[in-house]
């Protein structure tokens, strides 16, 4: 991460909520988004779109990456917690 990175994760509040788009087999990666939009946006892209939501405590946000527009986040898929995955109407 670059100092810009390291200080918006600074910045994060103790729990955040965080979203994923995916295929359906496909939950247990590493990138997720704290802006819905973006994660949907994402969706788009998969054939058998679905987008999950979860929280994730800070100290579990291994990294934070403020390109292309979007923030990225990169955490252990086994610390995102209340996860609630639902499919994308085409």
């Amino acid at each position: 991460m670059d100092q810009a990175e390291r200080e918006y994760w600074e910045h994060l509040p103790e729990f955040i909520p965080i979203y994923r788009a995916h295929r359906d087999d496909l939950l247990a990666g590493g990138c997720w988004y704290p802006e819905r939009v973006t994660a949907l946006d994402w969706s788009l892209g998969f054939p058998d779109h679905v987008l999950s939501s979860g929280t994730i405590a800070k100290p579990h946000v291994r990294a934070v990456f403020l390109r292309r527009g979007e923030t990225e986040f990169i955490v252990l898929p086994e610390h995102v917690r209340d996860i609630l995955t639902s499919k994308v109407a085409k």
